[in-house]
């Protein structure tokens, strides 16, 4: 396995890619590249959380033989490893899932076809390792919430952080389009009253976002004392991530 710290970031392979998609203006070029660094972000992003954990609970020996094994089948270091590793649910019917299949199959037709890719395609696959990048972060927490107790389940609470995860992507992305000039940094969180600001959700769904996020920062934190999260939870939090997404592309 090779040292980490030799590796660049994720954070660094998505700002560069970033960097590329402003610089496309309809360049070609730049489109394919921004492409091809952001894939190789969530790769990294993979690597820096699954071989690790890995390691940790098999050893490095077998840890070692299952990255040789699959450096050339990312879909079971993402589907599979990093539930063995992290307890993490990666559901291959879930959107988050598609949007990776998708801006694989882009990343493949550009390294091996040389395809061209449109601003929208390069933005779309920029989008998906977001939302991949963010979830995976956001999950580092859950497994210091216990899964056996007060009727949360690692499935339930999973889904949960997947729909804040679109909660953090769908911010960021109402913010870049009303404001293309800030800072595209994404290491800070956002806060919930962009979309206020912006009139994306009323006063009301607001308030359940607001609760709804506190909810998960409690939950992937094991600080769920008498609190429990439901389907019905799970269900709201993407029905209003829709929303404003449905919202966010009619503008």
């Amino acid at each position: 396995m090779e040292p980490i710290d030799d590796m660049l970031s994720p954070a660094d392979l998505l700002d560069t890619a970033e960097r590329l998609f402003e610089a496309g203006d309809g360049n070609q070029s730049m489109y394919r590249a921004a492409v091809l660094e952001a894939v190789t972000a969530l790769e990294a992003a993979v690597q820096n959380l699954a071989f690790v954990a890995l390691e940790n609970k098999v050893g490095k020996d077998l840890a070692d033989w299952m990255e040789e094994k699959t450096r050339m089948d990312f879909d079971t270091r993402l589907g599979l490893f990093v539930p063995i590793a992290t307890g993490l649910k990666v559901d291959k019917k879930d959107r988050l899932w598609s949007e990776y299949k998708k801006a694989k199959d882009i990343r493949n037709k550009v390294t091996h076809a040389g395809r061209r890719v449109s601003r929208t395609q390069a933005r779309n696959v920029i989008d998906a390792v977001y939302g991949w990048i963010e979830y995976l972060n956001q999950a580092r927490g859950t497994s210091s919430a216990s899964t056996d107790t007060l009727g949360t389940s690692a499935d339930i609470l999973g889904r949960f952080v997947q729909a804040s995860a679109r909660l953090e992507r769908v911010i960021y992305n109402a913010v870049r389009r009303s404001d293309p000039g800030r800072e595209s940094s994404r290491q800070r969180v956002l806060q919930i009253d962009e979309l206020w600001r912006l009139g994306l959700v009323d006063e009301s769904t607001f308030r359940e976002l607001a609760e709804l996020r506190s909810l998960r920062n409690r939950a992937v934190h094991g600080m769920l004392e008498d609190i429990s999260i439901s389907d019905q939870q799970v269900a709201r939090f993407n029905q209003i991530v829709d929303a404003v997404e449905a919202k966010l592309n009619q503008s």
